[in-house]
């Protein structure tokens, strides 16, 4: 007889992460680049390349190819390892491998990381020297989505025990929905009904894929999130979790 409940579990781990559980845990190398390339997934809609799909089918046959090989190398090269799914990998682990103690070392590290995406990315070409990416480039906010969906993902999966401690120092995604979740006055719940409830933080002026942080538009939010969780006794990415859910409730509610 089928095991419904363990079905039920490997079909929802299936849909969002095309891996099972099981799958997770006997190969959390592989898991992890499962959750950095289902980051990707979230932020590649808002990516300014210099080439739309519809464009490269009406360019030389040469040319496209050169072009779509330059995309899937920036994203991951399984011959050479390299790529940010694998850069990204590799930073995980040293992170994992060591103490984070503060805030302040959570920060520095993420960062470099997004500092290193972006710098990569503004000066990727095609083998035919054609940018990746428009003079818009690839932007703090998509970098920041990438990240912290990566390690939001992984918590989810539950496969890294060290992560458990990194997490009250994890920022959280910043999306349209969190925006909209943390405006709430602190006094009422982000949707009827939702166990947390809002922190009476603005939105940055930017929509979050344009997010910069040289103005420390980016840190300044992420610390008034820290604060304003702090007052309902929990970390920003266990306030982030139910919040985004009540959020896109709401959101789904307008709509219909």
């Amino acid at each position: 007889m089928l095991d419904w409940r363990q079905y039920r579990q490997d079909f929802l781990w299936f849909s969002y992460f095309g891996i099972t559980e099981q799958d997770a845990r006997s190969d959390a190398a592989e898991a992890m680049r499962v959750c950095i390339r289902r980051a990707f997934r979230d932020l590649s809609r808002t990516l300014d390349y210099t080439y739309s799909e519809s464009s490269l089918k009406g360019m030389d046959k040469a040319a496209a190819a050169d072009y779509r090989n330059a995309k899937a190398r920036f994203k991951e090269d399984p011959e050479t390892k390299g790529g940010i799914v694998d850069f990204l990998a590799r930073e995980i682990e040293r992170l994992l491998e060591r103490e984070v103690a503060s805030d302040e070392q959570f920060d520095t590290w993420h960062d470099s990381i997004c500092g290193h995406i972006i710098h990569t990315a503004s000066h990727f070409k095609s083998d035919r020297g054609v940018p990746l990416f428009r003079e818009s480039g690839f932007t703090y906010g998509q970098a920041q989505k990438w990240v912290n969906m990566t390690l939001k993902n992984m918590l989810i999966m539950g496969a890294w025990d060290a992560l458990e401690a990194v997490a009250p120092h994890l920022h959280i995604p910043l999306d349209s929905y969190i925006f909209s979740a943390a405006m709430q006055a602190e006094d009422r719940p982000v949707y009827d009904g939702s166990a947390v409830k809002g922190l009476g933080i603005e939105r940055p002026e930017a929509p979050w894929s344009n997010l910069d942080n040289r103005n420390r538009a980016y840190s300044d939010y992420q610390n008034r999130v820290r604060e304003k969780t702090r007052g309902q006794r929990l970390s920003p990415i266990e306030w982030e979790g139910p919040a985004w859910i009540a959020q896109a409730k709401a959101e789904n509610g307008k709509n219909k």
